[in-house]
């Protein structure tokens, strides 16, 4: 197969303390009221956040999950990509405003002056569960499968750092971190 030298070794350390860098420089330049931890101050460009809707797009789910399941049954699993693109339209077009011009910061709350607090908080519930039960899930393993094949480490260990590193410079820093690291 391949060989993972020392200096492959040294790029991808180098790149994981550059992330977290990012991540602590741009994080607390912030407020900590909810406008700067969820919109960043609303001081990002439109090309950071442009990057940054792509990056949460692209995760390992794609190159291992998506990649695997085209090579098994073909491009139809395209479809979920080309169907993002009417998703995005639609929030920047219909969404965005509606929540820029009532200076809404969260979907939840959306839902809480919509219709009910019990409106926000069963939505919570249930995004909160299906992302740590579907999404995380799958993203922080075929992550760590991916450090443990290359770096031959316990897989345990390699999902542990992906959730650690990711966690403390996403929670330190809030939005701002996030949309920077992904860019």
């Amino acid at each position: 197969m391949f060989q993972v030298t020392f200096i492959d070794t040294v790029i991808f350390v180098c790149y994981i303390i550059v992330v977290l860098a990012i991540g602590f420089i741009v994080g607390r330049k912030e407020q900590t009221k909810a406008s700067g931890y969820f919109l960043a101050g609303r001081s990002l460009p439109w090309y950071a956040i442009g990057f940054s809707m792509i990056a949460t797009s692209i995760s390992t789910e794609q190159f291992i999950g998506a990649g695997a399941k085209s090579y098994e049954v073909g491009m139809a699993v395209l479809n979920w990509e080309w169907g993002m693109l009417f998703s995005f339209t639609l929030l920047a077009f219909v969404f965005l405003p509606i929540y820029l011009r009532r200076r809404i910061y969260t979907i939840p709350e959306y839902l809480e002056r919509r219709f009910s607090s019990s409106a926000r908080t069963i939505y919570s519930i249930i995004t909160l569960l299906s992302y740590l039960v579907i999404n995380l899930a799958g993203v922080l393993f075929s992550g760590g499968y991916t450090l443990h094949k290359i770096f031959d480490l316990p897989l345990v260990g390699c999902i542990w750092i992906l959730a650690i590193i990711t966690g403390v410079y996403t929670i330190y820093g809030g939005l701002k971190s996030v949309v920077w690291t992904d860019t």
